[in-house]
């Protein structure tokens, strides 16, 4: 995780590795979530949302990823594309 955590400041709250064990979801108190390589730390995708970001979690296929913020809402990405597929509030 050492070339994703500069992004956070060293304070990601949350990672979840994706079902295949290739991807990460690393969401933050920053109001920051991304998805990025498993091995390498590249970001692939920088998701759309907002608050401070936590209980980052995969689908069991993979194909979306979803977190809650501290403002009562949950987000749903496509994480192919890393669209925000919905947004429920609380």
């Amino acid at each position: 995780y050492g070339s994703i955590m500069p992004l956070f400041n060293g304070r990601a709250n949350e990672v979840a590795v994706s079902p295949d064990s290739k991807r990460l979801l690393v969401v933050s108190f920053g109001a920051q979530a991304v998805i990025c390589d498993g091995a390498d730390g590249r970001i692939l995708h920088r998701l759309p949302g907002g608050g401070t970001m936590q209980g980052a979690v995969w689908s069991k296929d993979g194909e979306w990823a979803a977190c809650a913020n501290l403002n009562r809402s949950v987000y749903v990405w496509n994480t192919e594309t890393g669209e925000l597929r919905t947004q429920l509030k609380g």
